[in-house]
């Protein structure tokens, strides 16, 4: 009799003929505007001030618009249209328009068609937005590969086939799996010109990493129905899912309210961050304790944790049972990566930046997350996104799933750690962490600081009315008549009063 796990296989294995893979290379250097938009729940979401203004790592792949070559960037988790920098000749016109909007920019364009070639499939009419070029742009774009729901161009048009890539190819091609794999590699320099393999495949598992089959699988969680439009591959953290330098469990509460247990975190996963973004509170329990580190505000990042580059700083997630270590040279990252040049701390230390930053952005009334796992996460695990009944048409109900499969060796990473920050000679066994302070690592919720104020403030209020109430008693006894007697004073008693009996020197009918 074949096991579950075994069937599981079979079905994914037996349509390996029509699946493929395709190699991506990462680069250091500039790129038209990557993964933070600002119509995440209406909020701000991005790392850059503009589209183009920052040096960042992403992964790219080469595809084919009509007669027309270009170098696309691949954002996984995030959204699902697909835009082109430049004139892409033979391109048919919708007669709409469109756009993504970032935090200061917006990038504009007209909606138009063209047959695609991505990863070994050819696309006839497939929708994307073509924008005006600059220096850096042209020729360029991004391939969204979440979720239909989340596609503007299809919002726009109403139409089947305005649907993204992926729910194109999975449409024309029943038997196919539905679903995706990537594998990010680490960069190992600073140049500017040098890449990183990656790899990419849809609908079957890359050689070697077949153990991700018999993974967890992490139900994707659905927003509201009302914020369809922003929904994304988001899953839970287990309860206590992040572990800190020290090994201890960092406290979290989830903002989202559809979440039941208050101790699971909403993570979305999605390549378009190069930063993963986590609550202040958890930033300051992994990096605030580190001798050296502190906040700096750094142009186009906002307000940053740096600490000294030979600090070995290990975090562990936990999902679906699983723990997923960081690798420590994913936990910082050096400042050469994006272009900025050597950073000091108020100590002058040579200083790294802390690659898990606090939220930079604003969540709004009712967060649908709490974190986002960009490619620091991304890199220590091999990860398998099923997207479902995402898929348009769809009428049997599939939910969507992540697997994830860990990659990172601890001890391996740690050796790798001492070779690159420390020149080979082991000092981490010196290196310690500040004491705790009351407080330092919990997550607060702001409900919680609201309601705490509020309490002070009515206390306050309560002990200014009775100290007039009493101070107006004494002011009328001052002013009766002789003849009128006078109230001694109760005499001290022999034990303190308790709360539930007051004193019978207060008087709590005047009050």
């Amino acid at each position: 009799m074949l096991s579950p796990g075994l069937i599981v296989c079979l079905a994914l294995f037996a349509c390996l003929s029509d699946a493929l893979q395709i190699d991506v290379q990462g680069v250091l250097g500039h790129h038209p505007a990557v993964g933070r938009r600002s119509d995440w729940g209406g909020a701000p979401h991005s790392l850059h001030k503009r589209a183009d203004d920052v040096t960042i790592v992403s992964y790219y792949t080469n595809i084919r618009l009509a007669a027309s070559h270009s170098k696309s960037w691949l954002t996984l988790g995030g959204h699902s249209d697909l835009w082109v920098a430049g004139n892409v000749t033979r391109a048919n016109s919708t007669g709409h328009t469109g756009g993504v909007n970032y935090v200061l920019d917006v990038v504009n364009g007209n909606i138009k068609t063209a047959q695609l070639q991505f990863a070994g499939f050819t696309i006839p009419n497939q929708t994307f937005l073509e924008v005006a070029p600059n220096n850096q742009s042209n020729g360029r774009g991004i391939l969204g590969l979440g979720p239909n729901v989340a596609s503007k161009n299809y919002q726009e048009l109403r139409s089947d086939s305005a649907a993204g890539v992926m729910d194109r190819i999975f449409l024309q091609n029943q038997s196919l799996p539905t679903f995706v794999t990537f594998l990010l590699s680490r960069y190992g320099s600073t140049d500017p010109t040098s890449t990183f393999a990656g790899k990419f495949t849809v609908g079957e598992v890359a050689k070697g990493y077949e153990d991700i089959i018999n993974e967890p699988r992490l139900p994707v969680t659905d927003v509201p129905l009302d914020q369809r439009g922003n929904q994304h591959f988001q899953i839970l953290l287990d309860a206590d899912g992040i572990y800190g330098p020290d090994g201890k469990v960092i406290p979290i509460t989830t903002m989202a309210k559809e979440t039941t247990d208050k101790k699971q975190a909403t993570a979305i996963i999605d390549t378009g961050f190069t930063f993963p973004q986590v609550p202040a509170a958890v930033a300051k329990a992994i990096y605030g304790r580190i001798p050296g580190a502190e906040i700096m505000d750094i142009p186009t990042l906002g307000d940053i944790w740096i600490l000294p580059c030979d600090r070995e700083v290990n975090i562990t997630f936990s999902l679906g049972g699983k723990k997923f270590p960081i690798h420590p040279l994913d936990a910082t990252m050096s400042p050469l990566f994006l272009g900025q040049g050597p950073l000091k701390n108020s100590k002058g230390e040579n200083s790294c930046l802390g690659s898990f930053q606090p939220v930079s952005f604003d969540l709004g009334a009712d967060p649908l997350y709490d974190i986002i796992l960009g490619m620091t996460f991304i890199r220590n695990t091999y990860t398998l996104m099923a997207y479902g009944d995402f898929i348009l048409g769809s009428t049997v109900r599939n939910d969507p799933y992540i697997q994830c499969l860990s990659v990172t060796d601890p001890a391996k990473a740690h050796r790798e750690f001492v070779d690159t920050r420390l020149g080979g000679v082991d000092t981490t066994g010196t290196q310690t962490l500040t004491a705790v302070t009351a407080g330092s690592s919990r997550n607060t919720s702001p409900y919680i600081v609201a309601a705490v104020v509020v309490g002070i403030i009515l206390v306050a209020l309560a002990g200014f009315l009775l100290y007039r109430c009493r101070r107006s008693r004494r002011s009328t006894k001052r002013r009766s008549p002789p003849s009128t007697p006078i109230l001694q004073p109760s005499p001290t008693p022999s034990n303190p009063p308790s709360y539930h009996n007051p004193s019978p020197a207060v008087d709590v009918r005047q009050v």
